[in-house]
């Protein structure tokens, strides 16, 4: 019996404002399902990564973002490799077949603790214990630094809980804007796999199913209960950073997804703080990057106000005037024509943040 496309969408919902939420996107906006074009889930899946692009959804995220951060010591910046992707959550239910897991207020990509824990837990056993079948439990292997009293100190067991708490991994703001990736795959067999009734041969139709993967920068939080040494955190940190490497985490694992990269040992408290500086100035840095003449400078810096987030900051201003002056040696003659006009500029765009323009003459 052939499939007739069918509303998917409340009636209510056909002429709002779609709004900057991916979640509630694909899982509400779908208009039709079994479309003969097969369109609509391609379409609401480029809506749900148009959405992150949204500036004023970067701007908020980016304030419960660094709340969070503050709340914890032991946080640190993982990546996806060059050309890897996850998936995390594809087996959830959704309407578009394959699930994605976002967070449920801000509808962003995060990595659940619960999935972080599991992982890190599995990987530990396969690398350090031997399964005993004719015991049916694990046994230590002869040369493991790791005893089952630490697995179970981490990881907890059926009659107590681990005390490390693995929280859960969100998107860095930085990595909001490109972090979902439009996917596809591919069943060859797709009546085999529906009810396995027909044999799968050659004669069969591919049948493209589109999904959302992920890319960027997520930010591992990992704590201790109280009055636990926080030097556990080491052991958990070389365990999870290896998994995350060699085993991946989510979906699609054997294909090559999942994976992220995290730094082998811990970083010290003084380089977390570096990192932690560093990512908070990439946004403002990067669009700084851009300017190499008068021309960019006036177009992204005061005109377009692509900085105007960052101008109280002393740090942005110092960079603001260091680039200026760059700027002013390597073109003194067109700036010298123009100087009244310029230094007016910068003087008024850096007033915010406290650095003074033109630069006083070192006193010898």
């Amino acid at each position: 019996m052939a499939n007739n496309p069918i509303s998917a969408r409340r009636v209510a919902l056909k002429d709002c404002d779609q709004g900057h939420h991916a979640g509630l996107l694909l899982a509400r906006y779908l208009p039709t399902l079994n479309d003969t074009d097969n369109k609509s889930k391609p379409n609401i899946l480029r809506d749900a990564i148009a959405a992150l692009a949204n500036e004023n959804l970067r701007c908020f995220y980016e304030k419960a973002f660094k709340r969070r951060r503050s709340q914890y010591s032991s946080k640190y910046t993982a990546h996806t490799p060059d050309g890897c992707r996850l998936i995390i959550g594809l087996g959830n239910a959704s309407p578009l077949e394959a699930g994605i897991t976002l967070h449920h207020t801000y509808g962003t990509p995060i990595i659940p603790g619960s999935a972080l824990k599991g992982l890190c837990a599995h990987y530990a056993r396969q690398t350090f214990f031997d399964w005993k079948e004719e015991k049916n439990l694990w046994i230590e292997k002869d040369s493991s630094p790791f005893s089952e009293e630490q697995y179970t100190f981490i990881f907890g067991s059926t009659n107590e809980g681990g005390k490390i708490v693995f929280h859960d991994a969100w998107v860095t703001p930085c990595s909001l804007k490109e972090a979902l990736k439009l996917d596809v795959i591919t069943p060859h067999h797709q009546d085999y796999y529906d009810n396995g009734k027909e044999a799968p041969t050659d004669f069969d139709s591919p049948v493209p199913v589109p999904f959302l993967s992920v890319i960027g920068k997520f930010e591992i939080i990992l704590s201790t209960l109280p009055d636990v040494d926080e030097a556990w955190l080491d052991t958990v940190w070389e365990i999870l950073a290896s998994a995350l490497k060699n085993a991946g985490i989510g979906g699609k694992t054997s294909s090559g997804y999942g994976r992220l990269k995290l730094p082998e040992k811990r970083p010290t408290k003084a380089e977390r703080l570096k990192a932690e500086k560093e990512e908070q100035e990439r946004p403002w840095r990067e669009i700084l990057e851009k300017v190499n003449d008068w021309g960019k400078f006036k177009e992204i810096i005061i005109e377009s106000e692509q900085l105007k987030d960052y101008q109280h900051l002393p740090a942005v201003g110092q960079a603001v005037r260091d680039k200026a002056e760059a700027i002013r040696k390597k073109y003194p003659d067109k700036w010298k024509r123009d100087r009244n006009e310029r230094d007016s500029q910068l003087a008024e765009w850096l007033k915010p943040s406290g650095v003074t323009w033109p630069p006083q003459p070192s006193q010898k």
